[in-house]
């Protein structure tokens, strides 16, 4: 089950909603968890059993002190090296180790269970506090919130279903491809399937987390938008950017403590960012290329100096074929393909059919990357409010028949 699977919309998701509006105040925890537990074992397969586990041993820690952040950390270890791939399991060691380092030791079991493992943002965040989490039990959501969670989580599963997986097909179709056109088409292709992939899951999070009253953070702010790298990745999962800033660079001394402090400060957070995604060598050259553009915005550009959004569009584009490589050859040859290097055909009569069908979506894609098409909608609820849930009907309606009909591509990051 996943959160755009017929049987969560049809029925966990409604069924999870009356219940925890129609339980006393007191027993909330406890239903949130019995719910997410129910939804993780019928979501995380063979490893069901493991989050659990481990959520009873982050409670335990929690009373360690800071001591308890670094076992928490220390897990990725084993899990790594045994290839342990649980559902959702990076983005729980993150919850944890956030969690027992910012010293809550709350004793009630459920409530910090529930956290480590709520159901609409177990699957790929967004990252939020325990803070956050404990105040939204403290409330209902009123009718506007519930509007405003469902119109979010439409238009997240939109983005998922209609743009996000024809997206990887078409990048999957280009990316067999022998000439330099269609590599560079694929790449076009990755980077908006996984910006729609990624966002179209958070925006269904936290959609879905605002019906139940719960205030999560965005997590994407249209980061092809960018003028800088540094800017895109403060845009681009906001929530994991914060949590490396705040547990990671600055108890290393960040910027504070002199250029040579904040370049090892820089390296350590890129060093984490790439072994959370795994221990492919090519997610370590991914690391390494964004921390050396990372040094010199920092440190070699004028302060305040932007280097334009084509130019960082080009250096996230180039950095995206480290990241769907499976090793650094395989990129580089990617590279020599795009570049129309060695023996490489500049393009052939097939690069231009399948780019005379498919460029039109991509540039459908690359629109709804813009703020635009958010701002029309944001513009429709607030004067016509009405109109909005009427479409939102025929919009549901048509989610539901695509997942009847062929079914879905998993979210790529529900696998980190």
């Amino acid at each position: 089950m996943t959160l755009y699977s017929p049987v969560f919309i049809l029925a966990f998701l409604p069924t999870s909603a009356v219940i925890y509006r129609t339980v006393p105040k007191n027993f909330r925890p406890q239903a949130l968890a019995a719910m997410s537990l129910a939804f993780y074992i019928l979501a995380a397969g063979e490893h069901f059993y493991l989050l659990p586990i481990l959520a009873i041993l982050v409670y335990l820690l929690s009373f360690a002190g800071k001591k308890g952040f670094f076992v928490c950390l220390f897990m990725f270890v084993p899990l790594r090296l045994f290839g342990i791939s649980a559902l959702g399991v990076s983005f729980f060691i993150l919850r944890a180790a956030a969690y027992i380092y910012d010293g809550k030791r709350e004793r009630n079991f459920f409530k910090v269970f529930a956290h480590l493992l709520f159901f609409p943002c177990v699957h790929a965040g967004p990252l939020a506090s325990y803070k956050d989490f404990e105040s939204g039990l403290s409330r209902y959501a009123d009718f506007a919130q519930m509007s405003r969670g469902i119109c979010m989580a439409l238009y997240g599963a939109f983005k998922k279903l209609f743009f996000a997986d024809a997206l990887y097909v078409t990048f999957d179709k280009f990316f067999v491809g022998g000439t330099s056109l269609s590599a560079f088409l694929a790449l076009i292709a990755y980077a908006l399937y996984i910006y729609f992939d990624f966002s179209g899951c958070s925006d269904m999070a936290v959609g879905i987390a605002s019906v139940l009253g719960f205030d999560l953070p965005k997590n994407f702010d249209f980061p092809y938008m960018s003028r800088s790298v540094s800017e895109f990745f403060r845009r681009w999962h906001i929530t994991l950017g914060r949590w490396l800033f705040k547990y990671i660079y600055i108890p290393l001394g960040g910027s504070k403590k002199g250029s040579v402090r904040a370049v090892l400060s820089l390296g350590a957070v890129w060093l984490a960012s790439a072994l959370w995604h795994g221990t492919r060598l090519s997610y370590l050259v991914w690391g390494m290329y964004f921390f050396v553009i990372a040094i010199a915005e920092k440190l070699i550009l004028p302060k305040g100096f932007k280097i334009g959004r084509l130019c960082t569009f080009c250096l996230v584009l180039f950095g995206w074929v480290f990241f769907f490589s499976d090793t650094p050859a395989a990129a580089f040859a990617f590279f020599t393909r795009l570049f129309c290097l060695g023996e490489t055909l500049l393009y052939c009569r097939a690069d231009i059919y399948n780019a005379i069908r498919n460029v039109p979506f991509i540039l459908l894609a690359a629109l709804f990357a813009t703020p635009l098409p958010r701002r029309l909608l944001n513009m429709l609820y607030s004067r016509a409010r009405v109109a909005l849930y009427i479409l939102a009907l025929p919009l549901f309606c048509l989610i539901l028949s695509c997942l009847v009909s062929s079914g879905h591509i998993p979210f790529l990051y529900a696998s980190f």
